[in-house]
């Protein structure tokens, strides 16, 4: 993927969410928007190559903005101007410089975020489930997943472990992870932040929705509230409890089911 390409996917993944969010983000149809979430960032990987016959592809227009200029001064005298001295650094590395400075930082907050969670599996007890690990946690603030993995207290209520499991099984750590791998090298576009938030509000979503079939939501309400105080923030892991989203989550708990016509 070239430059022109990297803006463009930029372009693009900015334009889908605003899509999303008018289409798609208010309806109960979880399981879409999350698959509309996922579609939008490898179609918007995959526009940028492709072409239009009958219309100007935004890549060639760039390209041939950034182009033209060197082809223009190729054809004056350029013995006529007058020299100037090379700067030691342009414009450009200057901004690559930058650029890969940033990805550089974004890259060692993935790492840390990897090995913490790794401290959290390798230092406290672990007990084999069917279908993940459950590893035991001391404190309530402790209640996330991620992979097979779900770290909590032993006696939290059972909701909570099915919530958690809803993320285990769905396998939404495979979206995190991708989005983190987006955030990375595009890390300077904060549409990037604004789509891994709605991709984790979604998997909060589904979960609730899984969990919600069999109890009463009025019940479950109160409890997310009730571990308002309780928590940290986290971005890689799921968490049971996220302050954030509380109020999305309580008001989609309340709200009746998209029909199937609804975009």
């Amino acid at each position: 993927m070239n430059t022109v390409h990297f803006i463009l996917f930029n372009f693009y993944i900015g334009c889908w969410l605003g899509v999303y969010a008018l289409l798609f983000s208010r309806n109960t149809h979880f399981g879409m928007n999350r698959f509309m979430l996922l579609a939008g960032i490898f179609l918007s990987m995959a526009l940028p190559f492709v072409s239009f016959p009958a219309v100007s592809h935004p890549a060639a227009v760039l390209s041939d903005v950034m182009i033209r200029p060197v082809i223009n001064m190729s054809r004056t005298n350029v013995m006529a101007l007058p020299v100037q001295p090379v700067p030691a650094f342009s414009a450009w590395q200057c901004i690559l410089i930058l650029y890969w400075s940033g990805v550089a930082i974004m890259f060692f907050l993935f790492v840390r975020k990897l090995v913490r969670v790794r401290a959290h599996i390798k230092n406290f007890p672990k007990r084999s489930c069917s279908g993940y690990i459950h590893v035991i946690t001391l404190h309530r603030r402790d209640i996330f997943s991620f992979g097979k993995y779900l770290f909590a207290p032993a006696d939290i209520p059972e909701i909570v472990y099915k919530h958690e499991l809803v993320h285990i099984l769905e396998k939404h750590s495979v979206d995190n992870l991708l989005m983190e791998i987006v955030k990375i090298f595009c890390w300077f576009n904060p549409v990037v932040y604004l789509y891994q938030r709605e991709m984790k509000v979604v998997h909060e979503y589904i979960a609730d929705a899984r969990v919600t079939a069999s109890i009463d939501k009025s019940d479950y309400a109160h409890l997310l509230v009730s571990y308002l105080f309780q928590v940290s923030k986290a971005t890689l892991t799921h968490r049971f409890f996220n302050r954030s989203q509380l109020q999305k989550r309580l008001i989609m708990l309340q709200k009746k089911n998209s029909s199937r016509n609804a975009a």
